[in-house]
């Protein structure tokens, strides 16, 4: 039996509608590829958007996690609201039977006011 591949064999794609992404109502898509290209399916992916405080505007960290469902093949789709445009940090993790598969780390320009 084959163990999960290495976190550096999958393949990840990660886009946004609309692109660019704005404060408000967003859909996250993410495409899992294994290294011969095939889709990753049975995956649980979730994708973390954060942003930090600013004190000196009045604002406090921003912390959303929104969980993708699997639209098939490799496909992963998600509704999120981003209360802020702006700079977020987003961290991708997926995982398979209960191991890590994959995990990035990003950087999402949204468009709107702060």
């Amino acid at each position: 039996m084959n163990g999960p591949a290495p976190l550096e064999a999958i393949q990840v794609e990660f886009t946004t509608n609309p692109s660019p992404a704005h404060k408000g109502m967003n859909a996250y898509r993410v495409q899992l590829k294994g290294a011969d290209h095939s889709p990753v399916t049975g995956a649980e992916v979730s994708v973390r958007s954060y942003m930090p405080g600013m004190p000196e505007m009045g604002m406090a960290a921003m912390n959303v996690v929104t969980r993708l469902n699997e639209k098939g093949s490799g496909t992963y789709e998600g509704q999120t609201r981003l209360e802020s445009g702006g700079t977020w940090q987003i961290t991708l993790t997926a995982t398979k039977n209960g191991q890590p598969i994959a995990s990035r780390q990003l950087t999402l320009i949204a468009e709107g006011e702060m």
